[in-house]
């Protein structure tokens, strides 16, 4: 790529007039403020008069659509402010259209397999052990070569998940052949 090309930054009109900026991006930001507002007000409408305390089901509603619409009004606000801004350019992956023949299809494949499976085992042997064993066969199929690290990892944050879930929201999992 030249000097002179620039693909992160749209291009100035030749009269002097100021460069335009796409849309998109402020309408999908506007979009995701908006519905995410709508989204909080009815999850605080719906708890009407019940306490909004730590152990209520209106918490987690309420706790998701605020985040929501926090990072949209900051999507909102960085799309307006600096609407040009733009990841830099790579000109040999952008250079145009991918061909479907570059397109390395196996690892998305074996995903869509270990995730197909992980729902199929998961009400026979239970949350904890189809969890662990889907954390670490996502990590091999994505490519880590760390597999002690990747097994203590899957079987830490299954574990975490699992009793996170079912201690402390009282949102039972499957168990599965395991006694827990």
């Amino acid at each position: 790529m030249s000097a002179s090309e620039s693909p992160a930054r749209p291009e100035a009109p030749r009269d002097g007039a100021p460069a335009r900026h796409p849309v998109g991006p402020r309408v999908f930001a506007g979009v995701l403020f908006v519905s995410g507002g709508g989204l909080f007000w009815y999850a605080f409408t719906e708890s009407g008069d019940d306490p909004i305390t730590l152990d209520s089901p209106h918490l987690a509603p309420l706790v998701v659509t605020g985040l929501w619409t926090v990072l949209a009004a900051v999507l909102l606000v960085k799309s307006l402010v600096r609407p040009d801004e733009a990841p830099p350019a790579d000109p040999e992956t952008d250079a145009g259209e991918t061909d479907p023949a570059d397109v390395r299809w196996l690892t998305p494949a074996l995903l869509a397999v270990a995730l197909v499976g992980y729902v199929l085992l998961l009400p026979t042997v239970g949350f904890l052990i189809t969890t662990t064993v889907f954390f670490f066969a996502a990590a091999v199929i994505l490519g880590s070569r760390r597999w002690w690290r990747d097994g203590v990892i899957a079987v830490v944050l299954s574990t975490a998940v699992y009793f996170a879930f079912t201690r402390l929201l009282d949102i039972f999992l499957p168990s599965g052949v395991l006694p827990i």
